[in-house]
């Protein structure tokens, strides 16, 4: 790693670090999309017009590479209530195998880490609110109104909806506002968008277990080595992580395993994946690479011992309300 990319522009060689926001594997060999918004973009800031990806890493004859797409693959589909459409898996397949190949031509004693693709519909983006609330009069549960109705108790509330729960859209009239109780439910549906239902939920499922079956053949060659981040994560929303005497877990703001805006991980997050990879690399190639020490990434604010204050909540948000109102009406059930 070389750093922030912007600290080091004028470098003369290409960076170590080749790994750009929001990229794809199609962007790995092809400069298509590298360009075609106005600049400053971050393949600009990466790239900076100096070959492909493929070119810059394999131009640098390195021992070892780490290979990591697939999520945002699906990620925007995901985060757009299913608006956005997801990466063809068959397409994803093919880039990969291709791009083992052309690595393994190219430095045949180079070691290659790939990581798996990720559940993106349970990150705190898609998971953070309720499809249900509660009738103020009788305590009864009642589903929140979506685009095509009432909502099923398995479709996801995205985080993109805060500003319109906080101002009761989404909750029946007479229904319990969980993130602003002073705001009334207003009867108008949430939009298409802010919603993720099952079965939008179902074709991103469906094409990252087919990704990662393109993982798992690629993970056979004898310089391959796999990275179960689908599985670490999977763990990780369902047991969390404990530090310690710090137990930590994959809920909004208050967890310290994702970052606020509930989709990327914060830095003891990032440890964590990177210990899953060092682990993976180390049983592979019987290497001695040293762990990262957890400890020196954890954040008291952000962590179930010591929760995020509120003035660090996304703008708008109302987590006294979401947490609090909703214990008291719902228990343990919440």
């Amino acid at each position: 790693m070389l750093g922030y990319p912007a600290a080091n522009y004028n470098q003369s060689t290409s960076y170590q670090n080749l790994g750009v926001p929001a990229s794809i594997a199609f962007d790995f060999a092809d400069t298509t999309r590298y360009h075609a918004t106005a600049d400053p973009n971050m393949f600009s800031v990466v790239a900076r017009y100096r070959g492909t990806i493929a070119q810059q890493t394999l131009g640098q004859a390195p021992t070892f590479l780490s290979y990591e797409y697939g999520a945002n693959e699906v990620l925007g589909s995901a985060t757009s209530g299913g608006a956005l459409p997801v990466f063809p898996a068959a397409n994803y397949a093919a880039l990969l195998t291709g791009h083992m190949n052309a690595i393994h031509a190219t430095l045949p004693a180079t070691k290659v880490a790939i990581f798996t693709v990720p559940d993106v519909a349970s990150i705190p983006f898609c998971t953070t609110f309720k499809p249900y609330t509660v009738m103020l009069s009788t305590g009864a549960v009642t589903p929140l109104k979506g685009p095509n109705g009432d909502l099923s108790p398995n479709d996801l509330v995205l985080l993109t909806a805060k500003d319109s729960l906080a101002v009761g859209t989404g909750f029946p009239v007479g229904t319990y506002n969980y993130l602003n109780p002073a705001a009334p439910g207003n009867g108008r549906p949430l939009s298409n968008t802010q919603v993720l239902n099952v079965a939008e939920q179902t074709t991103i499922r469906t094409a990252a277990g087919l990704m990662n079956t393109a993982v798992d053949s690629v993970a056979n060659r004898p310089f391959v080595v796999k990275v179960d981040l689908a599985a670490l994560l999977s763990d990780m929303a369902t047991n969390g992580y404990t530090v310690g005497a710090t137990h930590y877990s994959t809920s909004f703001v208050t967890g310290g395993l994702f970052s606020l805006d509930g989709v990327h991980p914060t830095d003891l997050g990032h440890a964590i994946v990177a210990n899953a990879m060092i682990d993976a690399v180390n049983a592979r190639f019987g290497a001695g690479v040293p762990r990262a020490n957890a400890n020196d990434y954890m954040t008291a604010t952000a962590s179930s011992a010591r929760p995020a204050t509120t003035e660090n909540v996304l703008a708008g948000m109302r987590i006294d309300g979401l947490e609090v109102g909703l214990r008291a009406l719902f228990g343990n059930r919440w």
